[in-house]
Order: C-alpha cells, then structure tokens, then sequence
C-alpha cells in the first residue's frame, strides 16, 4: 500500500504508539534559504550570501528529494544529519532519505528511527546520534522536546518549583550517558532483530572544527559531511 504524508501526524500531536507511528518532520514544504536567529544576529560565515543555501523540503515535511518509501534506506539524527547551513548533506551523499530534525534528541531519532523501520521495512538505516544531554519528553497531550531553562525559568523554579527542576536536575553526565545508551541499545536490538543493517556514528567523531564551518559559523560545512558520509557506510 502506497503511503501518504496525510496519513501521520507531527510528533506533538501523538498521545500514544510513539514507536508505532511515523511523524511527519517540522518544516513546511518547499525550497527555503531561511536564516535562524544567530545568522541574522552574528552574521553569515565568509563566503556565504543569504541565498547561497537553499533547502529543498519535501511533501514529508523533511529534507530532500528522496521520500520515505517502501524500502528505502533511511538516515537519522539531529541538524547535523539535517545538514543545516549547508547545500549538500550526507545523507544525501550515501543516497538515503533524510530524516533528520534539526534540534533532535538521541530519544526522538531512536523513536522515528523504529517507526520508520516498522512502517518502510528498509535493509539499512544510518544513525548520527546527537548531543547527550537532549532529552523528550512525554506528556497526555503528547511529545515534546526538553529544553535548558532560560534564566528567567530557573528564578520562577526557584519559586515555586514544579516537575521541570526535578527533571532538569537530571541532566548531568553520568545521566545524559544513560540515556544515550539506552536509545542506542534499544535501536540495536531493535535492527538485530529485524534483519536491518545499523551503521552509526556519533558527531563528536568526526570535530567539525577541523573543517571550514556551515554559513551559520557553528554548523558542520559541506567537507565534513562529505567525510562524514564515508565514515557512517563502513
């Protein structure tokens, strides 16, 4: 059966089946060459124009022509799968659709990792997991991304403290450690089981500062992600 993106859902909308249901990503379709924040505040990195990255988002609302698909391969992970700041990623590279989230947590590529899997059944699937200390969080009215407090959250926490500081007191290294494991167990297990070929690598395997940078001045820039999509296929 010939799957549609007016079938899923975007992750906050999800109330249960986490690991069941594909999510549709967070951009709106078409080609972009949107700056964030920092860009516009810091500047572009030299050598870059405003235009001169363009993203393509697809019907699935993630990037790139290759769509989820009975089949097809499939990459994972955060902005640096995403390939933000940049014309040409990696996963684009290796051939494979791109699911990467800007902002992703290792809890939400392991749970859009197995979904995917259950609902496109691919023989490989390529993992860039991300920055340990990212977590998501569940909630009755659905998922969402735990972020750092903002120093203005921390003096209302001091005041009347809720579930947020309790949560965000697990945030610490030994914790962030556990979590990444866990997901990075769970996705291995999950592959062995299934007959689906795991190749994964973490970002900090490959310092991007050793590369000329993204347009963003802080995002991997395209050598890195030609280096990267050698590494992630071994």
């Amino acid at each position: 059966m010939k799957r549609t993106p007016q079938q899923f859902k975007e992750p906050r909308y999800l109330t249960d089946k986490w690991f069941s249901v594909f999510t549709l990503g967070h951009d709106e379709p078409g080609i972009r060459n949107w700056l964030d924040d920092g860009e516009k505040n810091q500047g572009l990195a030299p050598g870059y124009t405003e235009h001169s990255v363009e993203y393509y988002i697809n019907e699935w609302r993630y990037r790139g022509k290759l769509v989820p698909d009975t089949g097809a391969d499939a990459a994972f992970g955060c902005s640096y799968t995403f390939g933000y700041g940049v014309s040409t990623c990696w996963a684009e590279l290796i051939g494979a659709v791109n699911c990467g989230i800007n902002g992703a947590s290792n809890d939400q590529i392991t749970r859009t990792a197995i979904s995917y899997c259950k609902t496109f059944n691919p023989k490989n699937i390529y993992v860039l997991w991300s920055f340990k200390e990212r977590r998501e969080h569940v909630q009755e009215s659905g998922l969402y991304k735990f972020r750092n407090l903002s120093n203005e959250a921390i003096k209302q926490e001091l005041k009347n403290p809720t579930w947020i500081s309790s949560y965000a007191s697990l945030m610490n290294d030994q914790a962030d450690e556990y979590n990444y494991q866990k997901n990075k167990i769970l996705l291995e297990s999950f592959c062995t089981t299934n007959n689906i070929n795991l190749h994964q690598s973490t970002i900090s395997t490959l310092p991007k500062e050793t590369y000329p940078l993204a347009r963003d001045s802080d995002h991997p820039g395209e050598e890195w992600h030609i280096n990267m999509a050698g590494i992630i296929c071994q």
